[in-house]
C-alpha cells in the first residue's frame, strides 16, 4: 500500500525534473504554447457554454477591424500578387506553357498567398490593436475593476475580438481572392498574351472542392490562431506602457511564426488526405 502511495509523486518530481533540466530555449516556447491553447480553450468552452450576452460587442469590433482591415488586405495581397504573377508569367512564357496562368493563380495565389498574407495583415494590423486595447485596459486596472463588479473579463472582453478576429480573417479571405484573381487577369490577359476563355478554363479546370474547401479551413484556422495569440497577450500584459509595446511585438511574433508552422502542417495533412491535389489537369 504504501509504495503505490509514493509511486505518483516520485514520477510527478521525476516529469518536473525533466521539464526544468529542458533548455530555458525549448522550455519557454512549450510552456507558452500551452497556457496560449489552455487559454482559447477556456474562453471557446464559456462562448458556446452560454452563447449571449457578447454578440453585440462582436458586432462593433468586426465593424472596426472591417474598417482597420479592408484597405491594408487589398492592398498588401493586390501587390505581392502582381509581383508573383508577374514572374510566374514570364517563366511559363520561357517554357511556353502561358495558358497555365489560370492553373499558376490557383496554386501559388488561393492554395498559399491568399491564407498567408491574409493572416499577415490580420495579425499586423488588426492583432495588434486588439494587445494594445487589452493592454491598455489591463494596466489602467479596468479589468481588475470588472472582476470587482461581479463581471467577467472573457465575456465582455476577450471573446467578442477572439469571434471577430477569426471571423474577419475568413471575410478578408474572399478580398483577397478577388485582388489575386484580378492581378493574375491584369498580368496575363490585359498585359500578357493569354486570353479571358483560357485563363478561366485553365482555372476553373484545377479548382475542386478539397481546394476551395482545404482554403477556408486553414484560413479560419489561421483566424483562430491569431486572435488567441493577440488576446493573451494582451491580457496578460503587466507592468506599465512599455510592457505593452512589448507585448505588441511578442504577440506579432509569435502570430507570424504560428502561421508559418500550420501552413506547413496543414498543406502537408491536406497533400496525405488529397493526393489528386499535385496533379496537373
Amino acid at each position: 500500500m504504501s509504495s503505490d502511495v509514493f509511486v505518483e509523486p516520485e514520477d510527478v518530481s521525476g516529469s518536473a525534473r525533466a521539464a526544468s533540466a529542458a533548455p530555458r530555449w525549448v522550455r519557454g516556447p512549450v510552456v507558452e504554447a500551452g497556457e496560449i491553447a489552455q487559454f482559447f480553450g477556456s474562453t471557446l468552452k464559456s462562448a458556446i457554454r452560454h452563447p449571449r450576452g457578447y454578440w453585440l460587442q462582436t458586432r462593433d469590433e468586426m465593424y472596426d477591424l472591417l474598417r482597420f482591415g479592408f484597405v491594408p488586405c487589398f492592398a498588401t495581397v493586390g501587390i505581392f500578387s502582381f509581383v508573383v504573377c508577374s514572374v510566374g508569367y514570364g517563366l511559363m512564357s520561357v517554357l511556353g506553357t502561358p495558358d497555365r496562368m489560370g492553373q499558376f493563380v490557383l496554386l501559388i495565389g488561393l492554395r498559399e498567398t491568399v491564407p498567408f498574407m491574409t493572416g499577415m495583415v490580420v495579425a499586423g494590423v488588426m492583432g495588434t490593436a486588439v494587445t494594445a486595447d487589452l493592454g491598455a485596459r489591463k494596466i489602467r486596472e479596468e479589468i481588475d475593476a470588472l472582476y470587482v463588479l461581479g463581471l467577467d473579463p472573457t465575456r465582455l472582453l476577450v471573446i467578442p475580438r477572439v469571434i471577430g478576429l477569426a471571423t474577419m480573417q475568413l471575410l478578408l479571405s474572399m478580398v483577397a481572392v478577388a485582388a489575386t484573381i484580378f492581378c493574375a487577369l491584369l498580368v496575363g490577359v490585359v498585359i500578357g498574351d493569354v486570353t479571358l476563355a483560357v485563363f478561366f478554363d485553365s482555372l476553373l479546370r484545377n479548382m475542386t472542392p478539397p481546394e476551395l474547401l482545404g482554403m477556408l479551413v486553414k484560413t479560419f484556422l489561421m483566424g483562430a490562431l491569431i486572435a488567441a495569440v493577440h488576446c493573451f497577450k494582451g491580457i496578460r500584459v503587466g507592468g506599465g506602457p512599455q510592457d505593452v509595446g512589448r507585448a505588441v511585438n511578442q504577440a506579432v511574433v509569435t502570430a507570424f511564426l504560428g502561421i508559418f508552422l500550420l501552413d506547413l502542417f496543414f498543406n502537408a495533412i491536406m497533400y496525405a488526405l488529397f493526393p489528386e491535389l499535385q496533379t496537373i489537369r
